[in-house]
Order: C-alpha cells, then sequence, then structure tokens
C-alpha cells in the first residue's frame, strides 16, 4: 500500500454529491462519481479529466483492470430524485423512464468537461429487467445504484468476469413491504458487447436480452436501497452500504456483507407479483447476533467504498463548499471483522 495515500481529497464539483469511487491502481488515477459528472484524477487529488452530459443520476461507479473501463449504474427517471436533478441542471428536458450500465473509456478521460453526448468516451447498456421492474411497481424498484465488477458469486473463483447491479428500493413502513435488496447478475463482457454510444442515442434499449440471475437479499427495509456494492478479493464476501431504514422492528443497520462462501438458497418473497421461487443471498453474521438481519455499524460507505482486495478499503465521505459545491475526502481504512466497526481509520503506513 505505500504507493496509496492515506488521504485523498477530490476536486469540488457543481454536479451533485459523490456516489461512488474507483481506483485504476496499474496507472494510479482514481474515480469520483458526483451524479451528473464523472471526475478522473491522480491520487494527489489532482483533475485529470472529467464527463458530464447525461440528464440522470450516475451512481454507484467501479473500475475494472482488464478493460480499463469505469462501470456505474445510471438512472435516468422522474420521479422526486429526476426531478431535482433536472433542477440542477437547470432544463425541463423531456426523458423517459430508463435505465443503463454506464461504460466509460478510461483512458478517453485526458481533459475537463468532456461533452458525453458529443465524444465517444461514454457507453451505455440497458436495463431491461429494472426498468420494466420499476414502470410495474414491482418489489419497490426506485432504480439501480450500486454496481460492482466481481467473480461468479456461486463459483467465486477469483476470476472477475461478472457485473453486479444493487436496486435502488424506496422507503415503505407497510409491514413485509420492501424489506429485500435486489442484486441483478450479468456476464461482463456481454454488458460491454450490448451497449451503445450516449452521443448516439441517450435514451436507446440496446441491452443484453436477459440477466443471468437475480438474487434477493434479506435486510429489511432501507432508505433507496444499496448505494455502494463492493467485492473484496480477500475475504471473498460482497458488502452493501446502505441509508438507514426506520422500521422499528429491524436493527437498520447502514452496512451488510453478503457472505460469498454460501450458495443462495431457493424461496419465497413476500407479495412477489409472479409468486414464484427466488435466489435468496445470505448475509454474513459478523458479531453473531443471532438476527435475521445482520449487518454492522458504521458510519460512512454510502458515498464511496472501494476495495484493495488485500484487507484495504478507500472509502468516501461527502462534503459542501461555501458556495453550494460538493467534494470527496477518501480515507484509506483496514477491514476486520474482530472490530466493532469493522473498517478501522489507518492513521499511518506502518
Amino acid at each position: 500500500m505505500k504507493d496509496f495515500p492515506l488521504f485523498i481529497q477530490s476536486p469540488v464539483s457543481y454536479g451533485g454529491h459523490v456516489q461512488g469511487i474507483a481506483v485504476d491502481r496499474k496507472n494510479g488515477h482514481i474515480y469520483f462519481s458526483f451524479t451528473t459528472e464523472l471526475l478522473k484524477c491522480d491520487l494527489a487529488g489532482n483533475l485529470l479529466g472529467s464527463v458530464k452530459g447525461w440528464i440522470g443520476h450516475l451512481g454507484c461507479i467501479d473500475f475494472d483492470d482488464e478493460t480499463g473501463y469505469v462501470f456505474g449504474s445510471l438512472e435516468i427517471k422522474n420521479d422526486s430524485i429526476g426531478c431535482s436533478i433536472k433542477k440542477l441542471l437547470n432544463t425541463d428536458a423531456d426523458i423517459p423512464d430508463s435505465f443503463y450500465i454506464a461504460v466509460f473509456d478510461g483512458k478517453r478521460i485526458t481533459s475537463k468537461d468532456i461533452d458525453a453526448d458529443k465524444t465517444n468516451v461514454m457507453r451505455t447498456s440497458f436495463i431491461k429487467e429494472c426498468t420494466e421492474d420499476y414502470l410495474n411497481k414491482r418489489y419497490g424498484c426506485s432504480g439501480i445504484d450500486g454496481t460492482c465488477v466481481a467473480p461468479d458469486i456461486e463459483n467465486n473463483d477469483g476470476i472477475c468476469d461478472c457485473l453486479y447491479t444493487a436496486y435502488g428500493i424506496y422507503r415503505n413502513n407497510e409491514k413485509d413491504l420492501n424489506d429485500y435488496q435486489i442484486i441483478l447478475k450479468y456476464p461482463l463482457k456481454d454488458i460491454i458487447k450490448n451497449s451503445a454510444f450516449f452521443k448516439d442515442n441517450p435514451f436507446h434499449k440496446t441491452g443484453c436480452e436477459s440477466f443471468t440471475d437475480k438474487y434477493f437479499v434479506y435486510t429489511g427495509n432501507t432508505n433507496f436501497g444499496v448505494q455502494n456494492l463492493e467485492y473484496d478479493g480477500k475475504t471473498k464476501d460482497w458488502f452493501m452500504a446502505v441509508y438507514r431504514g426506520i422500521k422499528e422492528y429491524f436493527p437498520n443497520y447502514p452496512c451488510f456483507a453478503i457472505d460469498g462462501s454460501k450458495k443462495p438458497f431457493l424461496s419465497d418473497v413476500p407479495n412477489d407479483p409472479f409468486r414464484q421461487k427466488h435466489k435468496i443471498l445470505h448475509l454474513k453474521d459478523i458479531h453473531n447476533t443471532g438476527c435475521a438481519t445482520p449487518g454492522f455499524d458504521f458510519s460512512s460507505g454510502q458515498f464511496g467504498l472501494y476495495s484493495f482486495d488485500n484487507g484495504y478499503f478507500y472509502i468516501a465521505k461527502s462534503l459542501r463548499t461555501e458556495d453550494n459545491g460538493w467534494f470527496a475526502q477518501v480515507q484509506l481504512y483496514s477491514l476486520s471483522y474482530s472490530e466493532k466497526q469493522v473498517f478501522v481509520e489507518v492513521q499511518n503506513e506502518g
């Protein structure tokens, strides 16, 4: 870890708060998603380039070492979040409700304020399943957010050849409603293959014909679902950071770990319109709480979570400037299941 600083501060963005971070370890770059723009920086926080041009919510991001691509969830919608983004961008453009995986070519991001609507820097792959669940008001789906590149969760061989994206889930305090997180899995190569340049048609329907798997995770209801989803190559677990739910009969943890050593099991899901068995993933009961929705109390992670796969993580916090801008502070943490907060801030390299 000697090549990676303990602390990085991003440039200021006026495109919304930080949603996710990703690191290109080979080239010493860090990427920040600021809702309506993507920033590329060096590890000192100096801006190397940025991309903007979409009327939508770019969420959690991840970097794929093999392709050099940055992948992120892209929500284009007309709910309260979509309306606030239109207000931020000062536009009343007509947009359809549709959801994509954004694919950025990192090596093409070499200057500031690149317009995705006019260049080949960004492709998008239409996520049909999420769009249909959103339009049909199924499972409390508000879109997608948490996104990561990782191995097949049912084989977990260490080869990161799958793309995962987690649904945003609306808050709902009614009993048994919206209590599951939902994660879609796709072959990474298929997401890339079945994509189109954003500039050619921002609202296209080019995408994978179907997902590989659809997983459910029982956490209790949260506020807008999985904000950040990250695979850790050391523990071989998946981490989910959420905004806490408020149902009184749940612990309402802000962080959860999916146990990557356990195969999913088949079960019914309450209020499922299809009334069929679904694949359910196991949560890791790190602190032996014995509850049905085990998690842990860590105060950050919702704004950016990146695993180095060696016991260390970069975790981001979102902050404001006096002139209504946003910036991120990224801190190095070590992972320890024996610690109360699980993530422990690294004080020095020794």
